[in-house]
């Protein structure tokens, strides 16, 4: 696997490993820890731990189900969706623009099946399992104003679990993705993820790049429609990719 993050900083608060062929790009690699594995530059090691900018972000979840089912070819307006998704033929889900809360037992996504919104930001809560594979995809422009503007997704923070992209058509999250305790798995052979996005910001508690998947992290924000979010972004030196462990 790859993380492709050149123009970059790629923080890590313990150890950073790229083991196996896997290899690490970035404009300023940094670990708390050590770190070992075909990293570029060549790291900084034993530095501080950064804090979480987004500590303090208020992640509750509205009251009373919107939806309680989807199961084919759906438009969503905002609000709390309710319930397992498993789609895995050629289903569409089109989110509309604004905040939508997704909270159900599982969420997997295969075959042809597709989520897509502009102007959005997607909340995960209460999953056991998060699954993105197959030809599945996924593709996301985060929120252009209001209390979440340049967030594109939100895993919430009771979510320890795994968001598992093995997907081929994972190529835009464009905005913040922020698991402040889940981990962030990204697979599937010679998979391009978030690529097509001008910029990327990835907090998560652990990173995972496997089966020669490349995760890209650019850092195009001149003019970019989505903002990105105060205590990120190029003026902070806390672009890119952040991982707690």
């Amino acid at each position: 696997g790859a993380l492709n993050a050149a123009g970059c900083l790629v923080q890590s608060n313990s150890d950073l490993t790229a083991m196996g062929g896997a290899a690490v790009t970035a404009g300023d690699a940094r670990a708390a820890g050590g770190a070992s594995g075909a990293i570029s530059p060549t790291p900084l090691t034993g530095t501080r731990v950064m804090s979480d900018p987004f500590a303090a972000l208020n992640i509750a979840y509205p009251a009373g189900c919107d939806t309680t089912s989807i199961t084919s070819t759906s438009y969503l307006n905002p609000g709390l969706h309710c319930g397992d998704i498993k789609l895995s033929g050629n289903e569409t889900v089109t989110l509309a623009a604004g905040e939508h809360y997704f909270t159900g037992g599982s969420l997997k996504m295969g075959g042809n099946a597709q989520i897509v919104g502009t102007d959005v930001v997607v909340f995960l809560k209460d999953f056991g399992s998060i699954n993105f594979n197959g030809n599945a995809g996924l593709s996301l422009e985060g929120r252009k104003g209001g209390s979440f503007a340049g967030f594109a997704l939100i895993a919430d923070r009771s979510f320890t679990g795994t968001l598992e992209l093995t997907a081929k058509n994972v190529r835009k999250m464009y905005g913040t993705v922020y698991l402040p305790n889940a981990t962030l798995l990204i697979g599937g052979n010679g998979n391009k993820v978030s690529d097509q996005s001008p910029w990327t910001v990835v907090i998560a508690n652990k990173l995972q790049v496997t089966d020669k998947a490349t995760l890209h992290i650019n850092s195009n924000y001149a003019g970019a429609s989505v903002p990105v979010p105060q205590g990120v972004g190029p003026s902070t030196k806390t672009s890119g990719t952040r991982l707690a462990e």
